[in-house]
C-alpha cells in the first residue's frame, strides 16, 4: 500500500506525538484509569484469555 501511494505521488509522513491530551478531552478519567489496568486485572482472573474480551453488554433500555 506504502509503495503504490507513493507512485501516485502521495507523500507519507510520520505521525506527530500528541500525547493523552486529545484522548483526555474526550474521554472521562474514569475510562482512561479503567483502559490502564484493565489487562492487569484481566490477568488476575483464573483462565482468563490472552485478550481481553468483554462478556456482558449493556444498553439504555430498561429490562
Amino acid at each position: 500500500m506504502r509503495e503504490a501511494l507513493q507512485q501516485q505521488g502521495h507523500e507519507l509522513k510520520e505521525p506527530e506525538p500528541h500525547g493523552l491530551i486529545p484522548v483526555e478531552a474526550v474521554h472521562h478519567q474514569d475510562y482512561l484509569h479503567f483502559l490502564k489496568n484493565i489487562y492487569r486485572r484481566w490477568q488476575e482472573i483464573p483462565g482468563a484469555s490472552a485478550e481481553v474480551i468483554p462478556n456482558i453488554h449493556p444498553n439504555r433500555t430498561a429490562g
